[in-house]
């Protein structure tokens, strides 16, 4: 939940779209490692982050930052949290 929080703010406060991108990249890929489903009640607030920054980076921009994301760690991920 922290790393997705830090990647909203990545876009909602600093603007860096595709830093948000690559974390939300990497969140994704860790639930999915540890068979953690999105809550259902979070699902639209994440749908509707997920598309704002899609729509500022455009779908080439954002799917590349998003397969970066997804190869990382969840230590590469903190690691790229505190780069910032």
């Amino acid at each position: 939940a922290a790393l997705s929080t830090f990647a909203w703010l990545c876009f909602a406060s600093i603007g860096q779209a595709e830093m948000a991108a690559q974390l939300f990249g990497a969140v994704g890929a860790i639930r999915d490692s540890l068979g953690m489903a999105l809550p259902p009640r979070q699902r639209a607030r994440y749908e509707h982050r997920i598309a704002a920054i899609r729509d500022a980076l455009g779908q080439r921009v954002f799917a590349a930052a998003w397969a970066r994301g997804k190869v990382m760690s969840i230590d590469q991920a903190v690691a790229y949290c505190l780069s910032i």
